[in-house]
């Protein structure tokens, strides 16, 4: 069980907190931990405790790019839980702030995209939605290569295309799909 291994973890992080190892391992078991929840359905109030966790964790090493992945892997893992856009805003925030201080992470980027995507899911306007598409964009140009940014990229593309009426518009994210699609062989 995951939380049985998170508590061994945590024990040994109590007996040696200055450990950068041990409190990484805490991390990753603890977003391991937030994957669990979040699959089991549980409420965005329990995938948050161990976000929490995983920040005290960030805080007391600030300048750790793995515990910061982490950070914001478990912050994707609460915006599936939360329910309302201004709650996923909050945690996509977070997840940028970790971003700007790890700019050339590409995985911090690929989930500041991924939570990107989990908020245009609840915002109701184009607009809205458009402006999240953009960000998802910034992040796909700076890391062109990556078929993970590319493929978080076609998903916020899609669901622009649900909002919006205009069909010249429609058909240009379509055409922005396909070429996607072509360049990294993507087939959803």
């Amino acid at each position: 069980e995951v939380s049985l291994s998170v508590d061994r973890i945590k024990e040994l992080y109590r007996q040696f907190p200055a450990s950068q190892e041990i409190a990484l391992r805490l991390a990753r078991g603890l977003v391991n931990l937030t994957i669990r929840l979040t699959i089991r359905q549980e409420t965005a109030q329990e995938v948050s405790l161990s976000v929490a966790r995983i920040e005290e964790l960030y805080r007391q090493f600030p300048a750790t790019q793995e515990i910061a992945e982490a950070f914001a892997r478990g912050l994707v893992s609460l915006t599936n839980r939360q329910e309302t856009a201004q709650e996923r805003a909050c945690s996509v925030d977070r997840i940028e702030e970790l971003y700007r201080q790890f700019p050339a992470s590409q995985e911090i980027a690929l989930e500041f995209a991924k939570g990107l995507v989990n908020l245009t899911v609840e915002q109701e306007t184009a607009r809205e939605v458009s402006l999240s598409v953009a960000r998802i964009e910034e992040l796909y140009r700076q890391f062109p290569g990556s078929q993970e940014i590319a493929l978080e990229f076609v998903d916020g593309l899609q669901n622009l295309m649900k909002v919006i009426s205009d069909e010249a518009l429609i058909e240009e994210l379509k055409s922005k799909i396909e070429e996607l699609r072509r360049r990294f062989g993507l087939n959803n």
